[in-house]
């Protein structure tokens, strides 16, 4: 069993979590080599770079997962990859729906979208996880070259990638209810734009960016301009 670890933050004790969470902190900025961790067994706090040193001399020192050097995906890049999947995902239900009787005429009624809306998303979110399950990413991560992994580097399972589709859908989208997802929506972006991590990523989950190519740049506009174009010749 790993050792449980503590970190100050302040004065205040967190914990406990792996080593390997204080580390992936570490490289993410959010300690610094001063740091104070504890764990039981230790007579007091030591900093990030003793136990470094600590895990040199004991020949356990980790190599750095590849989806650590990466940077962090910025909140646009984000927003982008899980619009994408929730539209790729929500388009056939919603063309499914169409094919009840009687949906033509219900959706003409008022309140009618928000009701629709908060039966897709859920669905669309679980039916990306399934797509998860099978493909290791999704349409839009992979279009927009974003990887979702643990704290410490590895690829989430299809479990995981469950339980961080139940936080976004809690604390991201705040279970799709009008006016109130958007607040949600725009607290996470600007955490993301602050630096911070999502609430239901926090502690859990980190989320990187690959570079983009030049020729990826040019099919996402593409995209972007044949999308604006449906919309405006609606």
């Amino acid at each position: 069993m790993q050792a449980a670890w503590w970190y100050l933050v302040g004065e205040d004790p967190h914990g406990p979590v792996p080593v390997e969470v204080l580390e992936a902190m570490l490289q993410q900025g959010e300690m610094t080599r001063q740091s104070l961790v504890w764990k039981e067994g230790l007579s007091s706090w030591i900093s990030m770079a003793e136990l470094w040193t600590l895990r040199q001399d004991q020949g356990r020192q980790p190599r750095p997962a590849p989806l650590l050097d990466l940077p962090l995906a910025g909140a646009w890049r984000r927003f982008l990859a899980r619009v994408v999947d929730i539209g790729i995902v929500a388009a056939p239900l919603l063309l499914l729906a169409k094919l009840l009787p009687g949906f033509a005429p219900w959706l003409q009624r008022p309140g009618s979208l928000h009701l629709l809306a908060l039966a897709l998303l859920p669905l669309a979110l679980l039916v990306e996880a399934g797509l998860f399950a099978c493909l290791g990413t999704t349409p839009g991560k992979s279009l927009l070259k974003v990887v979702v992994s643990t704290m410490d580097g590895q690829g989430l399972d299809a479990a995981q990638y469950l339980r961080r589709q139940l936080g976004v859908y809690g604390y991201g989208f705040a279970l799709g209810l009008p006016f109130v997802g958007l607040i949600a929506m725009l607290a996470q972006g600007l955490a993301l734009q602050a630096g911070e991590p999502a609430s239901y990523d926090a502690c859990r989950f980190t989320v990187r960016a690959q570079r983009l190519g030049r020729c990826r740049l040019l099919l996402l506009a593409g995209l972007g301009c044949a999308l604006v174009g449906a919309v405006v010749l609606r």
